[in-house]
């Protein structure tokens, strides 16, 4: 069955979630949101897409997620902190959006298809000892006056 979680603040510190052949669905954007927090927690769609949606700030550091013949998606109504997390989509694409900077230090993220970062304005993608393997080995991100912190082959302005 589905697995879909809403509300005002979630917190999935070091938990554990499994579906087969429907997608993992969290999003704390209930009563206005709050942040989505899932540190140290793997999230495992088997066949299946994962989708992560806060009005506030996402912060998967050190989580392992893995959707396999599907898309991992990350939207943060602020920033997105993905510090030392496994995100591997084998054979869909990786997208994160955020209106704050992004922070992908020491991330190891694997896509058959693309890795994408939306920003707005002028934020930080940070990238510090990131691993990106997909069609063109970086996160391509928008819009052209992001920074990136420190200047890396690992992202590129899309």
């Amino acid at each position: 069955s589905k697995v879909e979680i809403d509300g005002t603040r979630i917190t999935l510190a070091d938990a554990t979630i499994t579906s087969k052949n429907n997608p993992i669905e969290i999003r704390a954007t209930t009563n206005g949101g709050g942040a989505l927090i899932a540190d140290g927690a793997t999230l495992n769609a088997q066949n299946s897409r994962v989708i992560l949606v806060s009005s506030d700030r996402v912060s998967i550091r050190n989580t392992d997620i893995d959707s396999e013949n599907n898309p991992i998606s990350a939207t943060s109504g602020a920033e997105l902190d993905a510090t030392g997390a496994n995100l591997n989509a084998n054979n869909g694409d990786i997208s994160f959006t955020s209106d704050g900077d992004m922070y992908f230090d020491q991330a190891m993220l694997s896509a058959k298809q693309d890795i994408t970062a939306d920003l707005t304005g002028s934020n930080t993608i940070h990238v510090d000892g990131v691993t990106v393997s997909d069609r063109d080995n970086a996160i391509a991100y928008t819009p052209g006056t992001v920074v990136e912190d420190p200047s890396s082959a690992s992202a590129e302005p899309q």
